[in-house]
């Protein structure tokens, strides 16, 4: 006879997955289906007063010939961070109980104040694999000690005020060398070890939840097996029972309460990617393990009597050909801003052993875009800086003081292993003597400038589809990026709901009158809310709640959003 945990881990995800293809397309997981949307859904988007980002092509139309507004000469491209100078927090500084290393960063602005809780270490007594080393195994045998020492992880917390000094608040909850003046919130749990361990952690706020339960923490242990906590203040925890297996999970895995779906959605590593194989013909071929990627599971709970109710992990994000042989998706840090979802990844060099930031999107947290190939936060360029190598994002896009927005990185570790990269000699970032053992950092970019559409010299052309806004007046995200830069915007009348032929598009849409390329002032200077005016004025109260498209010529630009106001 099985246990109930052996039943519901056997059999819960299937439950799930039959549940919700029986409730409609909408609870459908990603990949079960090809277009957005549902049967009579609106054919113009709601934006009303809120910001709209143009990081992808969910607001794009494919043009009307009548109107000349075909998407040409533009691209996608990632907005300019600014590093910090020096990493903003370092191991042992502040904590001299940190004797080992600290990693993997999970930051919140929360109640006014940034709150970070990270993964340190103490010598574990029990010797783990070499696979549960990855934070000291490297390739450089300069800096690698002799004899490494075993340990285990545990999670700490800092807080600032900030987000540029930090301090590590004595918690007095979990002993460590037989004294609790530390700032250690969770020390991990057995997982058949006679040590407790975490290797990676990510907590988040969860809105739907009681205040007993407002914090979850998702991490993962000795095994590879993916386990819940919950808090209430995020320094107290409770373990949630059972635990998650999936081939391959480690590093930051991610989550958060979509309040949408109204399901818990989880991003993880997965080592299930194959490909080249060939199951049609005489000789079906095996298929070849390709690499690391990213999977995606849901779930409508995070809590259940005995088991985290997950569905069956899916792949949403991996490498392709273009990426090359050589590269593999390492991290899965998801960030929600305004009304977009980032995944934030670092992409695995393995010949040269770098590791660096580009960018994912989502509209619908399924189904997911990656709009450029840009590198969002590159590698150092000086020999010896904490990111030379190995740069890593954390979950989160928070604010940074006045139209300023911030991503936290965890780096500072050389060549990730197996590389041709044989040395690293880090510089004055690393205060300590012995080798280098991670650090927190600091990127940041103006409000919104994650990813924007730009054009060149050559004049780009593009136009959203129908929208219905409130508001009186339009302001938009720009940016310079060359020589002669101008931003001019039209509006296109549409017919309200209408789903007409390609050839009744030149009957039904018009450009208004007045407010055309010709009327518009343009726009030549960087501005994070730049009013768009015509001879006329700037004023489009008339048009608030009818359908209409917007038509945008730059050159030497990048526009990132648009937003109509009052």
């Amino acid at each position: 006879m099985i246990s109930r945990r052996e039943f519901l881990q056997t059999l819960g995800v299937a439950s799930c997955a039959t549940a919700a293809s029986a409730s409609g397309a909408e609870n459908l997981p990603p990949g079960m289906t090809t277009g957005f949307g549902s049967a009579g859904a609106q054919r113009e988007i709601y934006v009303g007063n809120e910001r709209q980002y143009l990081c992808d092509d969910f607001l794009l139309a494919t043009g009307n010939p009548h109107v000349m507004d075909q998407p040409i000469n533009i691209r996608f491209n990632v907005g300019n961070g600014e590093k910090d100078p020096t990493p903003v927090m370092l191991p042992r500084v502040g904590a001299p109980w940190e004797t080992v290393a600290m990693s993997w960063v999970s930051v919140l602005h929360d109640g006014g104040r940034y709150r970070c809780w990270y993964i340190t270490y103490r010598p574990n007594k029990v010797p783990l694999s070499s696979r549960h080393l990855g934070l000291i195994a490297t390739a450089s045998e300069t800096y690698r000690p002799a004899k490494v020492p075993l340990r285990s992880g545990m999670v700490s917390y800092a807080e600032s005020e900030d987000g540029v000094n930090w301090r590590k608040p004595i918690l007095n909850l979990i002993e460590l060398n037989g004294s609790k003046r530390n700032n250690v919130c969770f020390p991990g749990i057995l997982d058949d070890e006679s040590e407790p361990n975490v290797l990676a952690c990510h907590v988040f706020i969860d809105p739907s939840a009681d205040a007993q339960k407002r914090y979850k923490m998702v991490f993962h242990g000795t095994h590879r097996t993916l386990h819940g906590a919950y808090s209430s203040d995020g320094l107290n925890w409770k373990v949630v029972p059972g635990s998650f297996v999936v081939c391959g999970i480690d590093t930051q895995n991610s989550a958060t309460y979509d309040p949408v779906l109204q399901r818990y959605v989880a991003y993880i590593r997965s080592d299930s990617l194959n490909y080249g194989g060939l199951d049609v013909g005489p000789h079906p071929v095996e298929a070849s393990w390709r690499g690391r990627a990213i999977a995606r599971i849901e779930g409508p709970m995070f809590v259940a009597d005995e088991y985290p109710y997950w569905s069956v992990p899916e792949i949403v994000l991996a490498p392709d050909i273009h990426d090359g042989l050589n590269i593999d998706f390492y991290t899965n840090p998801y960030s929600y801003y305004g009304n977009v979802h980032f995944m934030l990844f670092s992409l695995l060099d393995h010949y040269h052993g770098s590791l660096n930031i580009q960018v994912a999107l989502s509209r619908d947290n399924r189904q997911w875009v990656r709009p450029t190939r840009s590198i969002l936060i590159p590698n150092g360029s000086t020999p010896g800086s904490y990111d030379q190598f190995r740069v890593y994002a954390g979950p989160g896009i928070l604010p940074a003081g006045k139209d300023r927005i911030a991503i936290y990185t965890w780096g500072g570790m050389g060549p990730h292993p197996g590389s041709v990269v044989q040395d690293y000699n880090p510089g004055s970032w690393k205060p300590w003597q012995g080798p280098p053992e991670g650090c927190m950092s600091r990127v940041t970019f103006g409000r919104d400038r994650i990813v924007g559409i730009e054009a060149g010299q050559e004049i780009g052309n593009f136009a959203t589809r129908p929208l219905i806004f409130n508001g009186r007046r339009l302001v938009v995200n720009v940016e310079p990026i060359g020589a002669d830069p101008e931003l001019r915007v039209q509006l296109i009348k549409c017919e309200p709901n209408s789903k007409p032929t390609l050839g009744e598009l030149a009957a039904e849409e018009q450009i208004i009158t007045r407010r055309t390329f010709d009327q518009c002032t343009p726009i030549t200077t960087d501005e994070l809310d730049a009013g768009v005016g015509w001879k006329e004025g700037l004023e489009l109260g008339e048009w608030s709640g009818k359908p209409i498209r917007l038509h945008f010529h730059l050159r030497s630009m990048r526009i990132y959003a648009f937003q109509f106001v009052a």
